[in-house]
């Protein structure tokens, strides 16, 4: 079986910083565990448009290496990008936005949900390159567990094909367990894990409010939002360092907090995506950390811990009676 192919999408004004990328990537190339396709592979004479769609249509992992050079590439933005975000929404293609260099990556709509790397969102090639060699490494061991958990998969599935997707849970057999319905809250820049945990609650049977699937056009946000909080058993609290500054966030938890002082039993189900909560002099966010559990998905990245997490939040959903 052929190796999974990461594609590079990047503006030729960041040759250098490419190819330092494909450097740190060819590491899990000679290692047998990935194809790289860049633009260097494209002969001359060749049409170089049809080769980088066939490219794209053919990857399993897809790296952006964002610019202010990337974001002015209007064939980047008008071509390779609309054909990388469909592959992303219907067949789960994994996209890796990797800020290269300072730019207002930020102040673009579809980049600014994504779950950008390095995680503390600082350009690579900054400080005159002082920590490229280690932030690059960071990433091929990220795209190196990924491809060596998606091969598990399949020999565990007896070499069938499996889609290319960080790894979600099999749907489980139709069974007698119930869950607790919720209402997901969290920070739209944190839509990509949002979108994913819905995805799998949902494959998994677990009855989600999410307000990119379930508000209307039309809606009065504030007032469905409280109906719906009102409606579900739960309400799922993805907390993070964009939750925790989050006014919309702390309105929704604020409604959680009010509804268990009326019914007398837990509604709030907390997990965290990093140490912010644990940090934060935010009173409402600080009350959680001394007073609840919080789940961690703070390596959700990592296809084998997030199936730990994602057991572990599936178990404690289940009604009581069903354990």
């Amino acid at each position: 079986m052929s190796q999974p192919i990461v594609f590079i999408s990047y503006s030729s004004r960041d040759e250098r910083e490419k190819d330092e990328l494909l450097s740190h990537l060819g590491v899990l190339r000679n290692a047998g565990l990935v194809d790289l396709w860049s633009d260097d592979r494209i002969r001359p004479g060749s049409d170089w448009d049809q080769e980088i769609r066939q490219a794209i249509s053919q990857a399993n992992i897809a790296i952006l290496l964002i610019s202010a050079n990337f974001l002015n590439s209007d064939f980047i933005l008008n071509q390779q990008i609309p054909l990388l975000l469909s592959r992303r929404e219907r067949e789960g293609l994994i996209v890796f936005p990797v800020i290269a260099k300072a730019c207002a990556w930020t102040a673009i709509a579809w980049l600014a949900k994504m779950q950008v790397r390095p995680g503390h969102k600082e350009p690579i090639w900054r400080d005159g390159g002082l920590h490229v060699d280690k932030e690059l490494a960071t990433i091929a061991g990220e795209i190196s567990n990924i491809v060596t958990a998606k091969a598990s998969d399949r020999a565990d599935t007896g070499g069938h094909t499996v889609k290319p997707t960080v790894s979600s849970p099999t749907p489980s057999p139709a069974s007698s367990d119930r869950y607790h319905s919720c209402f997901i809250s969290y920070s739209s820049k944190d839509d990509d894990f949002a979108q994913r945990l819905h995805a799998d609650l949902q494959q998994q049977g677990v009855r989600c409010w999410f307000a990119p699937k379930n508000m209307k056009i039309g809606d009065k946000i504030r007032q469905t939002i409280h109906h719906s909080i009102q409606s579900q058993e739960k309400l799922l609290l993805i907390l993070s360092e964009n939750s925790v500054e989050s006014a919309w966030v702390e309105t929704e938890v604020e409604t959680a907090f009010e509804k268990e002082r009326k019914q007398g039993q837990p509604v709030l189900f907390p997990i965290r995506l990093d140490q912010a909560v644990l940090e934060t002099d935010q009173a409402w966010a600080a009350e959680i950390h001394r007073n609840r559990h919080i789940g961690d998905f703070s390596r959700w990245t990592e296809p084998a811990a997030y199936q730990v997490s994602f057991k572990r939040l599936l178990q404690d959903l289940k009604v009581e009676g069903n354990l």
